[in-house]
């Protein structure tokens, strides 16, 4: 009998600790006036077979931009102006380098002049973007002038480069994947939730997201993100020609987040892709590993 009391407690304070466990209301939380820097540095990876001979690529590419907070609107929307500061890349492939970085006044050859003369035409230009307390993202404004810069005074190849890169869609897609993992409701610690994205860009992504709420400890809390990915395009041009392209992987890692505020402070992401492209009635196997990191700085 003693052992069975023993038993029947330990289910009611079981029982009552979960019934009293803590809820967080995950959002953002803006005030007028909010500076902080972000930063995301890419690495990635990619291996393809091609006529039987391996050909191997790999990249690494960091965007660093300021964020203020310009105003809130009467729905609690917030009017957030974004700049770009920095850009920079490194391309390895096929025994050649290209290295390109915003910070340098004179590039190092010709095809690095190129991607400076196109994103010249961004470092310090300002744009809008509003968002929910939820992270969607509804409106862009501004953009479109600065790609309309670009284009006016780039090479065909540039001009394709800004729009892979700056097209208003992605940039909405974009801000709403990076802003889109808040819950719709009060999460207890260990309660999941799901999301799903679909990311504009040369490949369209079309992603299913499960998140976590891992821990949270004073003012930070810790998310975990579990998401399958599938990537097609069936009409898309490469050096010319139009190809196909089929690929899925996931995409893992942790967010931390500031309580106060709802901006990530950091995340570490990995994204194993896997999958295949058809160009010229060829199937050209293609293996992808990336990796993300963000870090956010507020002010």
């Amino acid at each position: 009998m003693t052992t069975i009391r023993i038993i029947l407690t330990a289910i009611a304070a079981c029982a009552i600790l979960c019934a009293g466990a803590q809820t967080y209301d995950l959002k953002l939380d803006l005030k007028k006036g909010l500076k902080y820097d972000q930063s995301m540095t890419m690495n990635m990876v990619m291996d393809e077979a091609i006529a039987g001979q391996q050909i191997k690529m790999d990249m690494t590419a960091n965007f660093g931009y300021t964020q203020e907070v310009k105003s809130v609107e009467s729905n609690g929307d917030y009017v957030i102006e974004s700049t770009y500061e920095h850009i920079a890349m490194k391309v390895n492939a096929m025994g050649s380098t290209l290295t390109y970085d915003s910070d340098l006044k004179k590039q190092k050859d010709s095809i690095a002049e190129m991607l400076g003369q196109t994103f010249s035409k961004v470092i310090g230009k300002k744009f809008l973007i509003t968002v929910s307390p939820r992270g969607k993202v509804s409106n862009v404004t501004g953009l479109k002038e600065i790609l309309a810069d670009m284009m006016a005074s780039s090479t065909p190849n540039a001009v394709q480069l800004a729009q892979t890169f700056f097209d208003e869609d992605k940039i909405i897609s974009n801000y709403s994947s990076a802003y889109g993992y808040f819950p719709d409701h009060a999460v207890k610690v260990g309660e999941t939730w799901s999301n799903h994205n679909q990311i504009q860009s040369v490949v369209p992504i079309d992603m299913t997201s499960a998140y976590t709420l891992k821990e949270v400890k004073g003012n930070t809390a810790v998310i975990s993100m579990a998401a399958d990915l599938a990537m097609k395009n069936d009409s898309m041009e490469v050096q010319g020609m139009t190809a196909s392209m089929d690929l899925k992987g996931t995409f893992t890692g942790d967010y931390k987040m500031d309580m106060k505020s709802g901006l990530p402070t950091a995340g570490t992401m990995e994204m194993p892709i896997t999958g295949t492209m058809q160009v010229m009635n060829m199937s050209v196997p293609m293996n992808v590993k990336s990796s993300l990191d963000m870090r956010c700085k507020i002010k």
